[in-house]
Parts: C-alpha cells; sequence; structure tokens
C-alpha cells in the first residue's frame, strides 16, 4: 500500500483557512497564553526561588524558619508573584 501525501496549498488556500478559523484559532491561543501564565510561569518562579533560597541558607549556615519564609516571600515578590 502506498500512501503518497503531497501538501501543495496554495496561499490562498491558508488565507481562507485562517479567515475561517480565526475566532477558534484565537481562542486557542488564548487558553494557552492562559494556562502558560497561570501554571506553568509560577511553578518555575517558585522553583527558581526555592532553590535561590536553599542556597543562600546554606552559605548562612543554621537558618531558621522565618528567615526562609522571609527570604522566599521576598524572593517571590521581586518575580512578580
Amino acid at each position: 500500500m502506498n500512501i503518497n501525501l503531497k501538501f501543495n496549498m496554495k496561499k490562498e488556500d491558508i488565507l481562507f483557512f485562517l479567515e475561517k478559523y480565526k475566532w477558534f484559532l484565537f481562542i486557542i491561543l488564548v487558553i494557552v497564553s492562559s494556562f502558560y501564565w497561570l501554571q506553568v510561569r509560577p511553578a518555575l518562579i517558585k522553583k527558581d526561588c526555592y532553590s535561590t533560597v536553599a542556597d543562600v541558607m546554606k552559605k548562612n549556615g543554621s537558618p531558621t524558619v522565618e528567615q526562609y519564609n522571609i527570604l522566599y516571600k521576598m524572593c517571590l515578590n521581586s518575580k512578580g508573584l
């Protein structure tokens, strides 16, 4: 069985597709952007702050929970959370 797929779309076909499905594509773009901004970005910032504060605390000797919490919240605030 020989399957020969060719994608010879003309510029007009692509523009027609974009015009026909522009709202659908826009909604998908908004959903993906929202997921990144509300889920992925905060998780990456929290992970970065955790490692940054852990490194600072290792250098300073015996840390207290209060010191850790203050530094962690300062790091989150500096990155916009």
